[in-house]
C-alpha cells in the first residue's frame, strides 16, 4: 500500500515576484484559462458558486493549471471578483507561478481571501498510463485495448481522492502566503481551495498554526525537518478512490496546526 510522508523540507516552495511592466487587467463574464498571462490578468464578477462551477468546468477540459483569488468584499464594498493571479503556466502542465506582487497588492487591499486552483484530471492520466502499461506488461496483454482501457480506469478511480487533495506544494505554498498575509495585512484571514473531479478541498492553518509559523520563521522552517515536534509528518493511505474516503483522507491530514476540509460538488453548492 502506497504511503507519502508530509515533509517540512518540502515547504521551501516559494514563488518569485513579477519582473518587467505590469500585465493588463481585462474584465471577461466567465473565468476561463487565460493563455496570455504575461501581458493581461483577468478579472470576473461572480460569486464564489458561480466561479467554482467554471472552475469545475475547466478542470475537466484543460491541460494547463492556473490560480485565482476569491474576494467576497473587495476593497470592502458588496463586489465579489474573481482575479486570475497567474505569473505564468508551466510548459508541461504540471503547475503554474504566481504573480507574488499582484498578490501582495491583493493582501493589502482586503482582510479576507480564498486562492483557488484546479487540479486537472491530466495530472494524474500520464502517471497512470505508465502504472496500467507495467501491469499489462507483466501479463503480456499490452497490445490488448479492451484490458488496457479497464486497467486504466481501475487505477484512475484509485487516485482520484488523492488527486483531489493538497500537494506538498500546495501546503508549502498555503503555510509562506497565510504567514506573508498576515504579516501584511494584521486583520488579513485566507483559506486555500483546490477543485477536481470529486469536489472541493479546503485547507488552511488554525490561529494556532499561524501563531506557530509565525514564530519559527519562514527561513527556519529547514531546522525542524526530522524532529518529532514537525507538524507536517504524516503518513497516510493513497489508495482511495471514492468522496466518503476522500473524507476520511481529509481528515487523517488534519492537525491542530492545520484543517483539510473536503466536500463533494453537491455539497459544495448547497453549502454556497
Amino acid at each position: 500500500m502506497k504511503k507519502q510522508i508530509f515533509s517540512l523540507m518540502a515547504l521551501l516552495v516559494f514563488t518569485s515576484p513579477c519582473l518587467g511592466q505590469n500585465p493588463k487587467i481585462v474584465e471577461f463574464p466567465n473565468i476561463y484559462l487565460n493563455t496570455n498571462t504575461i501581458n493581461q490578468r483577468t478579472i470576473t464578477y461572480k460569486n464564489e458558486k458561480s466561479g467554482a462551477k467554471d472552475l469545475q468546468t475547466i478542470a475537466s477540459l484543460e491541460d494547463y493549471e492556473q490560480g485565482w483569488v476569491f474576494i467576497q468584499n473587495y476593497k470592502k464594498t458588496d463586489s465579489s471578483q474573481w482575479i486570475n493571479i497567474t505569473k505564468r503556466m508551466y510548459a508541461n502542465g504540471e503547475g503554474f507561478e504566481i504573480d507574488t506582487m499582484q498578490l501582495e497588492e491583493i493582501m493589502r487591499e482586503n482582510n479576507k481571501l480564498i486562492d483557488y486552483h484546479f487540479h486537472k484530471r491530466t495530472n494524474i492520466d500520464s502517471t497512470i498510463s505508465n502504472e496500467a502499461k507495467k501491469e499489462l506488461k507483466k501479463y503480456g496483454k499490452f497490445d490488448s485495448s479492451i484490458t488496457y482501457n479497464f486497467l486504466l480506469n481501475e487505477i484512475l478511480e484509485n487516485n482520484l481522492a488523492e488527486n483531489a487533495m493538497p500537494s506538498i506544494q500546495d501546503i508549502a505554498y498555503m503555510v509562506d502566503n497565510t504567514i506573508k498575509y498576515s504579516q501584511i495585512n494584521s486583520k488579513g484571514k485566507i483559506s486555500f481551495k483546490i477543485c477536481s473531479k470529486l469536489g472541493v478541498c479546503e485547507y488552511k492553518l488554525t490561529p494556532k498554526g499561524i501563531r506557530f509559523f509565525k514564530k519559527i520563521g519562514r527561513k527556519n522552517l529547514l531546522s525542524l525537518e526530522g524532529k518529532d515536534k514537525s507538524p507536517f509528518i504524516k503518513k497516510y493511505d493513497k489508495n482511495i478512490k471514492d468522496i466518503e474516503t476522500a473524507k476520511n483522507f481529509a481528515s487523517q491530514v488534519s492537525s491542530d496546526l492545520l484543517t483539510v476540509n473536503f466536500k463533494s460538488w453537491e455539497e459544495f453548492y448547497s453549502s454556497q
